[in-house]
């Protein structure tokens, strides 16, 4: 991010000493740390955070069940598997917290 500042002057010598303070503030302004930010609301944060822990884990027990199948020769039927009660919770619990943000 780059911040301009025109500093302007008279060629006259009656103006000397103004030309003077002006070019000292400008020399002073220009030592002014401009550090931009991104202000994030700090619950979306939070959600965008627990979205990639939960895409995360989602790989790693992908690579988990990959894994397991492979080492034992089973099948996998996903028609079979039930989702658990706890990763229903969270499922619900993450959509509840998108509705109530994006009012």
């Amino acid at each position: 991010s780059f911040t301009v500042m025109i500093a302007c002057i008279a060629p006259l010598q009656e103006y000397a000493e103004d030309n003077a303070s002006t070019l000292t503030y400008a020399t002073l302004a220009r030592k002014v740390p401009n550090v931009p930010a991104v202000n994030l609301d700090p619950r979306q944060a939070a959600i965008e955070d627990l979205k990639h822990t939960v895409d995360a884990l989602g790989q790693r027990l992908a690579l988990a069940e990959q894994f397991i199948l492979e080492s034992t020769g089973a099948t996998f039927d996903p028609q079979q598997v039930r989702e658990p009660r706890a990763a229903r919770g969270v499922r619900e619990l993450v959509a509840s917290v998108s509705r109530r943000t994006s009012r």
